[in-house]
């Protein structure tokens, strides 16, 4: 498994590779024309940008470096346990006023009956 940044930029330049063998597709079936321009070259612009994503994501710059952070497995891994215990506390925290309520409405139910 690669880290979270190689894997998009794997991701983003395969896509931009793919949208450049589809340019060379269309320009080779006279679908696209390069003197005139036209709905294929958008491929032609979505694959420079894929291929520019991919480039800065493997570099760990960009916008796309918060999503994709450069880490290592093991700070992943410690990343999202911490995370993992964090949620598990806030939900244990939860849980408790939760309790704590319920006990509370209860015994004002109790007293209101008497």
């Amino acid at each position: 498994m690669h880290a979270p940044h190689k894997a998009a930029s794997y991701l983003l330049g395969g896509l931009g590779m793919g949208l450049l063998v589809a340019t060379g597709f269309a320009l080779q079936q006279d679908r696209m024309s390069i003197t005139e321009f036209n709905i294929g070259h958008l491929l032609l612009i979505s694959a420079i940008v894929c291929l520019f994503f991919a480039y800065v994501t493997r570099k760990g710059i960009g916008p796309l470096s918060s999503l994709f952070p450069n880490e290592s497995l093991e700070e992943l891994s410690e990343r999202i346990q911490s995370e993992f215990h964090e949620e598990e506390k806030y939900e244990r925290v939860s849980n408790a006023w939760a309790e704590l309520e319920a006990t509370v409405l209860t015994s004002e139910l109790v007293e209101g009956e008497e």
